[in-house]
């Protein structure tokens, strides 16, 4: 009877220093679950955190790259449009450039004309300075007048050389006229030697036999464009 007591005493003591190590297991283990746990809490690992702070690092760096690239873009848009800009502006200074030499070209070129030819111009044409002139010579009035004078002058032999000069500057004062206006308002005849002679359309020069076929066209007339018409006739040698 005392020997089963003792055994089963025995028995329960080692069970209960069973649940005693286990439980001792358990206590030991709470350190390392306690920091699993607070690891898990903060984030991650040292290597994990390690990772993810250069992953963060690196897609800074992306955004930062992706920012420069669109800085870039805008700057090379804005580059180009200011190189297209400045391109006009070249061509508009170049345009300009040819204008005005044009302009003193013929500006001289008047003032080369002879003191007689000049004066008879002097109430058409003010020569006084570039400007002045382009304004007085190329206004509508300016190229009736001196196409008239020219014809006065065009085939008389003593003055071919100053009808030469005012026949070119008849000619560039009536293309600026007519470039002036949203559309051209005067054309030139289309004269030429061997046509029949047509009195609606051409003068003849007193030299001229009384018929026949134009034999020279000294200066050529010019209409209006829309009702076609003849504002100076063609001065012509039949």
């Amino acid at each position: 009877m005392m020997g089963d007591k003792k055994d089963e005493l025995k028995n329960l003591l080692e069970q209960h220093r069973e649940e005693f190590r286990d439980t001792m297991d358990r206590i030991l283990q709470l350190p390392d679950k306690i920091e699993g746990l607070f690891q898990k809490y903060l984030g991650q690992t040292d290597a994990e955190k390690e990772n993810r702070l250069t992953a963060k690092a690196e897609e800074e760096q992306q955004e930062k790259i992706k920012s420069l690239e669109e800085t870039c873009r805008t700057l090379q848009e804005t580059l180009t449009a200011k190189e297209n800009e400045l391109k006009r502006y070249e061509e508009s200074l170049h345009d300009w450039q040819e204008n005005f030499n044009e302009l003193m070209t013929y500006w001289r070129m008047y003032e080369e004309l002879s003191d007689s030819t000049k004066d008879g111009l002097k109430n058409v044409v003010r020569a006084d300075n570039p400007v002045l002139f382009l304004v007085s010579c190329t206004a509508e009035s300016s190229i009736q007048s001196i196409w008239s004078y020219l014809r006065d002058i065009v085939a008389d032999p003593e003055r071919q050389e100053d009808a030469s000069r005012l026949s070119d500057i008849f000619d560039y004062s009536f293309r600026i006229f007519n470039s002036a206006g949203y559309r051209p308002k005067y054309e030139r005849d289309s004269v030429e030697s061997g046509q029949p002679l047509d009195d609606q359309y051409h003068s003849r020069t007193a030299d001229s036999a009384v018929s026949g076929p134009i034999q020279k066209v000294y200066l050529q007339g010019y209409r209006t464009i829309n009702t076609k018409r003849i504002v100076g006739k063609s001065l012509v040698k039949a």
